[in-house]
């Protein structure tokens, strides 16, 4: 799972750049967003990147043109009816959980 997640992150970080490298003009503008932010003397941490609207936009652009997962569609080569059990439980917390199981017949 941490594998998965440093790809993603990585992949998506990489066609940002990408991306960035091919349109300047978006890059000016992510510049000058930035210089803005730094004039105001606050750290640039973690909850204050996440507030700059640009950045955020070209994020969500990014993930949209180019989603980080591997999207595989499997086909049968028959019809073939699968059956499921479904299961409802009481977690330790005290959530109520539902899992469903494929079941050979």
């Amino acid at each position: 799972m941490l594998t998965a997640g440093v790809d993603t992150t990585s992949t998506t970080l990489s066609r940002i750049l990408w991306l960035l490298a091919d349109r300047q003009d978006v890059q000016d503008k992510l510049r000058e967003e930035f210089t803005l932010a730094h004039e105001t003397g606050k750290e640039l941490d973690y909850d204050y990147l996440q507030n700059l609207p640009f950045l955020e936009a070209i994020i969500r652009e990014t993930l949209r043109l180019y989603v980080p997962l591997a999207l595989d569609t499997i086909f049968t080569s028959a019809d073939y009816c699968l059956h499921v059990a479904f299961l409802q439980f009481r977690s330790l917390s005290g959530r109520e959980r539902s899992v469903s199981i494929a079941v050979d017949s």
